[in-house]
């Protein structure tokens, strides 16, 4: 990039000087913010559609850090700021903590296991049977006929291998009248679906922008 271009927008046809730069490119504020919607919505799209490839985190989490960074500086630190793009900062910059938050998950991958669930420890209950839509080394979403309650406790068996692991309902969502899809947090066990090691990034969480109102 040469200086003369460094000294405005890099949006085609814009010839206001740069307040920020973001990806290696430098914006002035309305045109940032063109921008930032528009990546953070392809990131919640890859997040989405791509369970199981959230190694691609390594790759996300700078410029959502980075994207964090340059809102917060805007937001708190660009004098005579219209409120309405104080508020739009700080409105982009919440969606992409929370992205930054799903982006540090574990990997989830689609894989059906069969399984049974007991609520109780009576060895005369008849356990339900289900099978998982997903699954992380810490967890499960399962489809289930049964009507779980969140924070309900519960102990939940692989069919293939008879392993079992107390667990505690995240939350349910119901399908149809008898079919519920419930997410469980497996609290006993460290990798109960034998997924193996998975890397995860290690950069620390970005901080949110201050929600200064003065202009």
């Amino acid at each position: 990039m040469t200086e003369d271009k460094a000294l405005q927008c890099s949006w085609a046809g814009c010839s206001h000087p740069p307040n920020t730069s973001f990806e290696g490119r430098p914006f002035c504020i309305e045109h940032f913010l063109e921008v930032a919607p528009r990546r953070l919505e392809s990131i919640e799209t890859m997040l989405s559609n791509q369970p199981g490839a959230r190694h691609l985190s390594s790759s996300i989490q700078p410029v959502l850090s980075q994207m964090i960074s340059e809102m917060s500086a805007l937001a708190t630190g660009t004098r005579r700021l219209h409120p309405e793009l104080r508020e739009k900062l700080i409105s982009l910059s919440e969606t992409a903590a929370k992205l930054y938050k799903r982006s540090r998950r574990p990997p989830r991958f689609g894989r059906s296991v069969a399984c049974r669930i007991r609520i109780s420890m009576v060895s005369t209950e008849v356990a339900e049977s289900c099978s998982t839509v997903d699954v992380c080394q810490r967890g499960a979403s399962v489809k289930t006929g049964c009507p779980l309650l969140v924070k309900q406790v519960i102990t939940l068996e692989r069919e293939d291998t008879g392993k079992r692991a107390r667990t505690k309902v995240v939350w349910v969502k119901k399908k149809t009248a008898n079919v519920f899809v419930v997410g469980l947090e497996i609290l006993d066990q460290e990798d109960f679906w034998g997924i193996g090691h998975i890397t995860e990034s290690v950069a620390q969480t970005p901080k949110k922008p201050a929600t200064n109102r003065e202009n």
